[in-house]
């Protein structure tokens, strides 16, 4: 068959049966037919995660990466298994592939900046909304998690600063106004 979603339901039905190799089998023989849809071998990479093959799963999603899978839940999980290998450089140079892959999606962007935050990489977050911020300028969103980062560290007239621009984006943003209302209050 030359139809990828074939090969997928297969190999799904072989998950749900507990047959793990007979669906890596299954999006192999896909790729050996020809298939070569980037998503079919992030799929793959996803099994041989779940299996404990680490190295066949980096290779996997790297091909898809290279063939043009974008999805922010595959650097993710190569992400994991970096840390896993503690593979720091690896890990840095994963991430700065997505930022050049996405350059022009603030968007995705945003996604890592969320990540970031999350791991407590505060400037690298910091550092990052702000380049999100220079390809959409008017998304008071992006405006206003700068914002809120930068009142975490208690850097206050950074965040007035923030709040004052998204106001003149968006003049009735309740949140920026409370904020503004409750730094006036404060000083």
């Amino acid at each position: 068959p030359d139809d990828p979603e074939i090969y997928r339901m297969l190999a799904r039905l072989h998950q749900q049966h507990n047959q793990p190799d007979d669906a890596i089998a299954t999006y192999q023989q896909a790729i050996a037919a020809g298939l070569k849809q980037p998503d079919l071998y992030a799929d793959l990479g996803m099994l041989f995660q779940q299996q404990g093959a680490a190295n066949q799963a980096v290779d996997t999603y790297r091909q898809a990466l290279k063939m043009g899978e974008q999805r922010f839940e595959i650097y993710q999980r190569l992400d994991q298994i970096y840390r896993a290998q503690r593979k720091p450089a690896e890990i840095a140079f994963l991430w700065e592939q997505f930022a050049l892959a996405n350059k022009n999606h603030p968007e995705n962007l945003f996604l890592l900046v969320q990540a970031y935050q999350a791991q407590g990489e505060w400037l690298k977050a910091v550092t990052l909304v702000k380049d999100v911020i220079a390809a959409a300028p008017s998304n008071v969103s992006y405006r206003t998690y700068l914002a809120d980062l930068y009142e975490q560290k208690g850097m206050h007239a950074e965040a007035k600063e923030q709040y004052e621009r998204i106001l003149r984006i968006q003049p009735n943003h309740e949140q920026a106004k409370q904020k503004l209302r409750q730094r006036g209050a404060k000083s």
